[in-house]
């Protein structure tokens, strides 16, 4: 599996497919696809700035919390409009999650062919994207259930506190830390699981095909065989992530944030999408003569 040696005919795969010759069509078709792809996967998704947390000289007291009377008479009234608009707003999530799992196929078909045909790619990608959506919902659902009950018990635990007549933060934080930890554990758990999901199953499902469990049965066939160019790989992966939100970064601050807009972000990031792509198909590709088919030109 080799990680290192992936890097440079990936770069050279990006320069011939993005700027020999440049088409600005073509850009912009890439870009319309990673976008549709960022609503599940975080590499091109950020547009922003990067503002780096400043530590406070001082201890912090929590402020005394007053709820005004049109709140408090109305409480019932705020819960139920507050609960129909998580249900909403999980509604969306699940439809977004959806069309996001397309378009993340839609950008390993593209990449590996080098052009885009948007249509084309929607109608091939269905069923090993939906395969990857059924996967990721599921797997939601279980990091749902372990972390909410621990999430709503340090709430409650703030909130005995609180109403206790305490007021110094730093009191409260060791209160719930150890469901804050908790929390953690369930987020690098989770975050993993997407690695694998993202840059293991979604094309082995999309080139091979498997089934989500034997697309599972082929990563743990490469990591038992080769567990630090897993590892190798992750790291590179987590450069490659810190590579493009600075970049992503300077062309939003340089631009007034107007690079930062959905899919103009995108379509400027698009070489380096592209090589973020191409990377994981030559990775991929290097562990065995089978795996040689994902990359077909």
């Amino acid at each position: 599996m080799q990680v290192i040696g992936a890097i440079a005919p990936a770069f050279e795969r990006t320069k011939r497919a993005m700027f020999q010759p440049f088409d600005i069509g073509r850009w912009l078709a890439f870009g319309f696809v990673f976008f549709v792809a960022s609503l599940i996967d975080p590499i091109g998704g950020y547009s922003g700035r990067m503002n780096f947390p400043r530590r406070p000289s001082g201890g912090v007291t929590l402020p005394e919390i007053e709820l005004p009377p049109e709140i408090a008479d109305h409480w019932n009234t705020i819960l139920i409009a507050g609960g129909l608009a998580l249900v909403v707003a999980t509604v969306a999530g699940i439809a977004l999650a959806w069309v996001g799992a397309r378009g993340l196929m839609m950008t390993y078909r593209s990449v590996a062919s080098g052009f885009v045909a948007i249509g084309e790619s929607w109608r091939e990608t269905a069923k090993p994207a939906n395969a990857l959506f059924g996967m990721s919902i599921a797997v939601s659902a279980i990091g749902a259930v372990f972390a909410l009950p621990l999430l709503a018990l340090g709430i409650f635990q703030a909130r005995d506190l609180y109403v206790a007549g305490e007021r110094d933060a730093a009191v409260m934080l060791r209160a719930i830390f150890p469901f804050l930890l908790g929390l953690g554990a369930i987020g690098f758990a989770g975050a993993i699981v997407g690695f694998v999901i993202r840059q293991f199953i979604a094309p082995f499902l999309l080139f091979f095909p498997v089934s989500v469990r034997e697309a599972w049965s082929r990563f743990f066939a490469v990591l038992r065989s080769n567990p630090l160019g897993v590892l190798g790989f992750l790291a590179a992966r987590i450069v490659i992530a810190f590579v493009v939100a600075l970049i992503s970064s300077i062309v939003s601050t340089c631009t007034c944030c107007i690079g930062g807009l959905p899919i103009l972000h995108q379509t400027v990031l698009a070489p380096v999408l592209f090589f973020d792509r191409a990377f994981t198909l030559h990775v991929l590709a290097s562990i065995a003569p089978e795996y040689a088919s994902l990359w077909q030109r």
